[in-house]
């Protein structure tokens, strides 16, 4: 049901919900549970919505740490809760922690699900955006571009994704004084 009023924007009745979920969840399977991993992703998504970036790092850390215990440090879904992290991370201005669990990500992503792998693709991206905060725009240009391939094979070149990568290439390039390329 919380999961529910978060998307439906309901945030004080998804708060409610799913603290009392996760308290409840954590009663019942002792502490050590999937099921606890999710309410706590849930739980962080929320607070992210909120503007609470303590609390929504605080909750995919715990997040993390139980999918590392029980699903395993190279499951999809660590590699998963590694990049919403990174998400948190990144608006902390936080850009070196950020870019360490995206690359963990999609080592997790590349091995277990394959390079052209939505999950992959998408943490790429994240890391693209990343990298120029920390000087390395020939790399955040190559990304972008892997990136811009895959989804135009994958969606169409009229597709907003698409859009919304060429903007943020042509950003790059005007950071980086290329403004032929801009």
């Amino acid at each position: 049901m919380g999961s529910f009023e978060l998307d439906q924007n309901n945030l004080s009745d998804a708060e409610t919900l799913l603290e009392l979920a996760k308290t409840q969840q954590i009663k019942i399977y002792r502490g050590k549970h999937l099921e606890i991993a999710q309410s706590c992703k849930t739980l962080g998504r929320l607070y992210l919505k909120k503007g609470d970036l303590s609390q929504a790092e605080q909750n995919f850390r715990g997040a993390l740490k139980l999918y590392e215990d029980l699903a395993g440090k190279n499951h999809p879904d660590t590699g998963r809760v590694l990049v919403d992290l990174a998400v948190v991370e990144k608006l902390q201005r936080k850009p070196e922690d950020a870019i360490a669990n995206l690359r963990r990500a999609i080592e997790i992503f590349s091995a277990a699900l394959g390079a052209n792998d939505p999950d992959t693709v998408d943490a790429n991206h994240v890391l693209a955006t990343l990298l120029p905060e920390v000087g390395d725009y020939a790399h955040a240009e190559a990304l972008y571009r892997q990136v811009l391939k895959t989804y135009q094979t994958a969606y169409g070149e009229d597709d907003q994704r698409v859009g919304l990568v060429l903007m943020q290439l042509g950003t790059l390039y005007i950071s980086w004084n290329d403004f032929g390329n801009a």
